[in-house]
């Protein structure tokens, strides 16, 4: 499965995993594809042509300093710590700037599916219980498997709906179809 497609956000690492289809560059052309594209990313977080939200937070690396003396029984570290201040930047981008910025520049992200996921298709059982659910609603309403008017049985299901205030799910036609469909599968 794409882990890809289900992310809403993404670091830079992760959107040039997904625009170049690229996870570990092994070649040399692969690396200089995926170096290529992470700095055209980062120049556009940079240049704000690419809109992310950059968050950064203060760390501090600890680095002892001189030579340390190790003695026989003495294996403590005596050297003095010195604290170096630095701001770590974490960038997330949103996966629809993303699509924007992949669309501006001209490329297709390869494991990016673009626009939503489509509807699921019913599983042949799932379609068969539902044909069944609406072949008992309807004949409880009254309309039977006899009938060849479905049409017309649809738009008096349809106006019945409407007097008792719930919206309609679809037009007569549509539900015609269902109804055909519902008492073949019988």
């Amino acid at each position: 499965m794409n882990p890809y497609s289900l992310l809403n956000e993404f670091s830079p690492a992760q959107a040039v995993q997904a625009i170049t289809g690229i996870v570990q560059p092994k070649t040399q052309e692969e690396k200089n594809t995926f170096t290529l594209t992470e700095s055209s990313i980062r120049a556009d977080i940079d240049s704000e042509k690419l809109p992310a939200t950059i968050t950064e937070i203060p760390r501090i690396r600890e680095e002892r300093i001189g030579m340390r003396r190790i003695g026989i029984h003495d294996t403590r570290d005596h050297r003095p710590v010195i604290q170096h201040p630095y701001t770590e930047r974490v960038i997330h981008i949103a996966r629809s700037d993303l699509l924007t910025w992949c669309e501006q520049k001209g490329i297709s992200p390869a494991l990016l599916p673009v626009g939503p996921i489509g509807p699921k298709l019913l599983h042949t059982n799932e379609r068969n219980t539902l044909l069944g659910i609406i072949r008992a609603l309807a004949e409880l309403h009254g309309i039977k498997a006899s009938s060849d008017a479905y049409r017309k049985e649809a738009e008096v299901l349809i106006r019945d709906l409407a007097k008792k205030e719930i919206t309609q799910p679809c037009n007569d036609k549509t539900l015609a179809k269902h109804l055909k469909a519902c008492f073949e599968s019988r």
